[in-house]
This record gives structure tokens, C-alpha cells and sequence, in this order.
């Protein structure tokens, strides 16, 4: 059951959903690539993969950090 207002009211319950999902609407981040140099990839320990992590997509910058944290210095806001 919603909460009343102090006046009494019943608060607009389309109001409050429009509102909750203009606050999780997420912006993408433009991410620049600040890491190691590299010609045909790079070999991370322990892998016998080359990876060019600078043409990842935000999706796959977000996979790979997620399971390697120690790389996220790699990337950077771009224009910073």
C-alpha cells in the first residue's frame, strides 16, 4: 500500500516510475585505452592468447576487468 502525503494525498504513482527511470537511465563512459604498447597483442600471464584490448568495446573492457582487476589502469575516461 502507498504511503500518503501530509496533505493526505496518494502520491502519483506514474510520477514516482518516471522519475526512478530517468535516475537508472546509465550514460555510456568513453573509455580511452592508456595501456602497454603493443604490435600484434598482448600475452598476459599465464595465457598463450594475444588480446588487443585496444579495440575492446565498453562491453568487453567491462567483461575483462571484471575478471582481471588488476588491468584496470588500462583504460581511462576518454579526454582525461
Amino acid at each position: 500500500m502507498a504511503k500518503k502525503k501530509a496533505n493526505g494525498q496518494q502520491p502519483n504513482d506514474a510520477a514516482l516510475l518516471e522519475a526512478a527511470a530517468s535516475l537508472a537511465t546509465v550514460t555510456e563512459i568513453h573509455l580511452e585505452y592508456v595501456g602497454p604498447n603493443y604490435n600484434l597483442g598482448i600475452e598476459l600471464p599465464g595465457s598463450r592468447e594475444l588480446i588487443r584490448p585496444r579495440d575492446f568495446s565498453f562491453e568487453q573492457i567491462a567483461d575483462f576487468t571484471e575478471k582481471h582487476p588488476e588491468y584496470t589502469e588500462w583504460w581511462t575516461p576518454a579526454g582525461h
